[in-house]
């Protein structure tokens, strides 16, 4: 959730890139620092998961939901890349 307002901020910044280089770059920054976190805490979750859960049907379904998870804080973290590429391009 805090990825998707992140972008939400950046995204019109771009319509004045040479203006708002600084503050692109911050927020797509911050997004890569948010992926990191959901990488550390989508680990623990498994490590947690494993450790715990008897039922093969809900380990398997919970630690999909985990890797469905990340993907998406991965995409977050691609398209922030993106934009970087694009404000280092253009400004």
């Amino acid at each position: 959730v805090e990825c998707a307002r992140l972008l939400a901020q950046a995204i019109p910044l771009l319509a004045k890139i040479t203006c708002n280089a600084e503050v692109i770059n911050r927020l797509c920054d911050e997004i890569g620092n948010q992926e990191s976190a959901a990488d550390k805490r989508q680990h623990e979750g498994l490590r947690a998961l494993f450790a715990t859960e008897k039922d093969p049907v809900r380990l398997i379904t919970r630690k999909e939901i985990y890797q469905r998870l990340e993907k998406v804080s991965d995409r977050f973290d691609d398209v922030a890349n993106v934009i970087e590429t694009i404000v280092i391009e253009q400004v």
